[in-house]
């Protein structure tokens, strides 16, 4: 049997234990409250940066709206499609109006082909037609004048209309314009024409007859309809006389006479003061005539008023413009919220990402389970995953080093990038320690280049490329080339969206943007050099 004193000494171990075992239960429940406490610290410094997530959005949101209310009251047709598909995201209400369909009906190509011209072989045609022109990059071919289309009431009209590109969006704005009028009194003009054409006299256009002097000898009658003026009041005039001063030089120059005695008929567009002192837009097609020694012995010149139709360009022009200068403003827009937004990530939720995870490692040791350990080891690795990302997604936003560091150590660290993640050996080369550019001009200057870079890792299989640039005579000049594959720049306004022709038209529209210059020396299998040149103000 135990003895009372054993008895005791046995109690007062279990009693001593016991103790042991509380206060080590005390340490592990301070140490889990702490961590649950620390915890929803974290939840609650997530959710203050969703918050201001949510507000950077509901301000960008204003923005589009305020974008959008111009682009609505525009008053032309405008209708903005994605590129790649060709589904309308943005229609105002003169585009419905001119097309005199509901939007429903104008959305996507099919519909809208299949709404506007019902006709299918001239549907058929138009659409050839106009997919031939977009997919060719060249803007200049994206213009279509005169087009009949049908209504949903079945009535016929007449528009111009126009696309401008934005490559660097996946975006394509579409303009229209409504020319039935003008259509149809051209075409009760012609019908005019054609019951007196053969009598020149009554023509419209003004025939006229000049000596080697450039004196009038003989105007005809629709002269007068023209510019005021009865024909015996201009003869033995030169015509320079009602030139405007900047246009004179068109008809006194060197150049002009040597290529009329030369035989070579002349084209001019020019203002001319009518009778009542205003000056109105002119087209002459100047024809030399020649004796049998081919000496100049007269000029013929038929002219015709083209003030209307300058007009109606330079309307169209401008409008262009400042669309081209909102699409600028988006680009900037964007690229400012871009900014926002990684600054944001980097500030706040890579930051709160550093911290969580330097406290698992801190409660890790005190974990007693393995497999308590072994998930604390998972979610640092979360977490470590996380970090990673985020700095991924903040240069892929805006590379902070742009504007931390400047333009310089931006190229310094995209040649980096590039060679790293690519395996293309990439330099770039610079005597410049420094730039000071405007933020705008500062953003698009690097988007050229990035893209420019781009171009090459996609399409040059280059081993090589350099990328240069310095400052001469008030011009910041970049060059980037590689020892790619190349190629034939005469098919370049035919290469389509993934070739690179998109992508150097892109850079193209910035350079002019920027009031650049851009050249580009390139043949297959010799590599590709582009030259920009920007003034450095």
């Amino acid at each position: 049997m135990l003895t009372t004193i054993e008895i005791y000494k046995g109690l007062g171990f279990v009693f001593a234990t016991s103790i042991i075992l509380f206060v080590l239960i005390q340490r592990e429940t301070k140490a889990k409250r702490k961590s649950i406490h620390e915890l929803e610290l974290q939840k609650e410094n997530l959710l203050n940066l969703t918050e201001e997530n949510e507000k950077v959005k509901s301000r960008l949101q204003d923005r589009n709206v305020y974008i959008e209310t111009i682009l609505k009251y525009l008053p032309i047709g405008l209708a903005v499609n994605k590129m790649d598909d060709g589904n309308t995201v943005f229609m105002n209400k003169n585009f419905t109006d001119i097309y005199g369909w509901p939007e429903k009906d104008l959305v996507n190509l099919e519909s809208f082909f299949e709404s506007v011209y019902p006709d299918e072989e001239y549907r058929n045609m138009i659409r050839e037609r106009v997919l031939e022109d977009i997919n060719s990059g060249d803007p200049n071919r994206m213009r279509w004048y005169g087009i009949e289309i049908t209504t949903s009431s079945g009535e016929k009209k007449f528009i111009n209309a126009q696309n401008i590109p934005v490559f660097d969006q996946n975006l394509m704005i579409s303009t229209v314009i409504d020319i039935t009028e003008q259509k149809n009194a051209n075409l009760k003009l012609k019908e005019s024409e054609e019951k007196y054409k053969l009598l020149a006299e009554n023509t419209t256009d003004v025939i006229s007859l000049l000596d080697t002097d450039g004196r009038f000898l003989y105007v005809s009658p629709s002269g007068t309809n023209a510019s005021g003026y009865e024909p015996n009041e201009v003869l033995g005039k030169k015509s320079h006389i009602y030139f405007h001063p900047d246009d004179v030089s068109l008809v006194t120059s060197d150049t002009y006479w040597n290529k009329l005695k030369a035989g070579l008929s002349i084209l001019l567009i020019y203002r001319f003061k009518s009778k009542d002192g205003k000056y109105r837009w002119f087209e002459s097609n100047r024809q030399p005539v020649l004796n049998n020694k081919n000496e100049l012995i007269k000029i013929v010149s038929v002219s015709r008023d083209i003030t209307e139709r300058v007009e109606r360009e330079k309307i169209i022009d401008n409008y262009q413009k400042s669309l081209k200068k909102l699409t600028t403003e988006i680009s900037l827009t964007e690229e400012k919220q871009r900014k926002e937004i990684a600054a944001n990530i980097h500030d706040h939720l890579s930051q709160l990402l550093v911290i969580s995870k330097m406290k698992l490692n801190d409660l890790h040791d005190e974990i007693v389970t393995e497999n308590a350990q072994k998930e604390f080891k998972s979610v640092i690795q979360y977490i470590e995953e996380a970090l990673d990302n985020s700095r991924k997604i903040t240069y892929d936003l805006c590379p902070p080093v742009l504007y931390e560091m400047g333009l310089i150590e931006t190229m310094y660290w995209l040649a980096d990038k590039t060679q790293q993640e690519h395996h293309i050996k990439t330099s770039f080369i610079t005597d410049l320690n420094k730039i000071k550019l405007s933020e705008s001009k500062l953003i698009l200057v690097f988007r050229v280049i990035q893209e420019l870079v781009n171009n090459t890792v996609k399409h040059a299989q280059a081993n090589n490329l350099k990328i240069e640039m310095k400052v001469n005579d008030e011009l910041l000049e970049i060059k980037v080339s590689d020892d790619g594959k190349g190629f034939n720049k005469n098919e370049l306004p035919k290469a389509k969206v993934g070739e690179g022709g998109f992508g150097l038209f892109a850079v193209k529209e910035r350079v002019q943007n920027l009031d650049g210059r851009i050249s580009i020396n390139s043949e297959k299998n010799t590599g590709t050099t582009i030259k920009i040149s920007v003034p450095y103000i």
